[in-house]
């Protein structure tokens, strides 16, 4: 039956049946599914390669800002900051922060509001030392952050990603 058929498909000079058809269509696409899901894990394993690579090399960078020679231990931390006299300015000389002075009591939340670019994440990145201070201090409890380890400093530290949402809210003549 189906051997007599696959004969009379060879005898016509590649003339196929429905049947025929309909068979080698299943088989073509049992066989292309694996195919598929081998070559999207192939195109997912090289990427996932490259950003590997990307991460070591980022984990063997030197950071830029490095402990003092002479740096202790962060400890008994009450969690009081203060920005004394604080300038910034990034190595291509743009000014971001001049002569800022800031105490922020422990216990006592801050909302750091501005337009974009007026210095809020530079602010914030210098208390764990992102960044070094270009002229002025940054101190915890009184004890300058540059002098402690940079360990112990970012042990006592949370840092919460910055995600930005559009709000629009109806003003007092719609509401």
């Amino acid at each position: 039956s189906i051997r007599r058929q696959r004969q009379m498909c060879i005898r016509d000079r590649g003339k196929m049946d429905a049947v025929d058809l309909i068979t080698f269509s299943l088989y073509v696409s049992v066989f292309m599914a694996p195919i598929r899901k081998l070559t999207q894990f192939v195109e997912q394993f090289q990427k996932g390669s490259s950003g590997f690579l990307r991460f070591l090399e980022i984990m063997r960078a030197e950071p830029d800002v490095k402990d003092a020679p002479d740096a202790k231990e962060l400890e008994n931390v009450k969690g009081g900051v203060e920005y004394r006299d604080v300038s910034f300015h990034y190595q291509n000389g743009e000014e971001v922060l001049r002569h800022v002075d800031l105490t922020i009591a422990p216990g006592e939340t801050l909302a750091l509001v501005g337009p974009s670019g007026s210095g809020k994440t530079t602010l914030s990145q210098l208390l764990p030392r992102f960044y070094d201070v270009t002229g002025g201090a940054v101190f915890v409890d009184g004890q300058d952050v540059r002098k402690v380890t940079q360990a112990s400093l970012h042990r006592y530290i949370g840092i919460i990603p910055v995600s930005y949402t559009h709000l629009t809210l109806p003003t007092n003549r719609e509401v």
